[in-house]
């Protein structure tokens, strides 16, 4: 299991489960995200159009990889980047993506913290 430490509101109960689907389903889990903010296609130097986000998802914490697939593999994956990691995983094993909570999501600035710590707060 590998969990980001730029998702530190991520409920333990949601990595359990992660885990509980992996195991149970032989299968690669990742947490993941709706994409929310917007996104522009870049086109040379411009800005062009704008994409549509109902087909984006943002791989955030965690990424469980159940034994058979750890032992299938010659080498582990770089886990620099969970996108970058979900993505060469999807090459040779089925990955799973369940939503992650809000307070799941990834912390990048002092905005998302707050974010963060505010989810964590609401009842």
């Amino acid at each position: 299991m590998l969990h980001d430490p730029l998702c530190p509101g991520t409920p333990a109960a949601f990595i359990a489960r992660a885990v509980e689907v992996a195991t149970d389903g032989d299968t690669v889990v990742a947490g993941s995200r709706p994409v929310t903010d917007t996104v522009k296609r870049l086109e040379g130097d411009l800005l062009g159009e704008t994409v549509d986000r109902a087909g984006l998802l943002a791989v955030t914490s965690p990424v469980v990889l159940p034994a058979s697939v750890v032992a299938a593999l010659e080498a582990l994956p770089a886990a620099d980047d969970l996108a970058d990691l979900v993505a060469a995983l999807r090459a040779d094993h089925e990955v799973l993506l369940l939503e992650a909570p809000p307070e799941g999501r990834r912390v990048s600035d002092e905005s998302d913290l707050r974010l963060v710590e505010a989810l964590a707060d609401s009842p």
